[in-house]
């Protein structure tokens, strides 16, 4: 009987024990779960941190690539730019070289210069009623270049682009021998049609006065 009552005194005693020493071991495991979940973030917060290092490292490469292409675009765009620029410049000085060349007065169609100096005289195998001196083919050439200007302003606006037109076409008509190239009265017929050619109106002038008949 007494050595029940033992027993059983030592299995009461022992319960509370055992639950103890089971709650340690839970204590103890939850610990180290919960410091292997920390070095596991620590190493995961390392890793995302590379991460991010290596992302910003990228970032500004691309970007010293964006600049160092934009860059030579630009110097790109500049050398086209001043290629262009000087094209058009030879252009236009080729141009005004021959409009130079072009603007002097010529011979009218069939005629031929004797002597020299500034009395020069034209001789034609039209008849001699028809026959034109050269100082009056000039009057009449200035004349026709003065009403011009008077009628279209880009006449004399030497840049504009309707008397760069005005210049391609007198250097056409004196490639195709267009008689209008020795007309006297060539300068308003060039203007008027560049005028059309470009819808440019006239300007409103008082009209020349009629000749003066003899």
């Amino acid at each position: 009987m007494k050595t029940s009552l033992f027993l059983i005194t030592l299995a009461l005693l022992g319960a509370p024990a055992a639950q103890a020493a089971d709650t340690l071991a839970d204590q103890r495991a939850a610990r180290e779960a919960a410091a292997d979940n920390a070095r596991r973030a620590a190493i995961a917060d390392q890793q995302a941190q590379s991460l991010r290092q290596v992302i910003a490292e990228q970032e500004a490469a691309a970007a010293d690539a964006r600049r160092a292409a934009n860059t030579a675009t630009v110097e790109a765009n500049a050398r086209a730019a001043v290629e262009r620029a000087t094209a058009q410049q030879l252009a236009y000085e080729r141009r005004l070289s021959e409009l130079e060349r072009t603007q002097a007065p010529a011979t009218p169609p069939g005629a031929t210069k004797v002597g020299g100096g500034g009395d020069v005289i034209i001789q034609t195998v039209r008849p001699a009623a028809r026959a034109m001196s050269e100082a009056e083919y000039r009057r009449q050439y200035e004349a026709s270049k003065t009403r011009a200007a008077e009628i279209y302003g880009f006449v004399s606006q030497p840049d504009s682009p309707a008397a760069q037109r005005m210049a391609e076409v007198e250097l056409l008509m004196k490639e195709y021998g267009d008689p209008v190239f020795n007309d006297p009265n060539k300068p308003l017929i060039v203007a008027q049609m560049v005028a059309k050619e470009m819808s440019i109106a006239p300007r409103k002038t008082t009209p020349p006065a009629p000749p003066v008949k003899p």
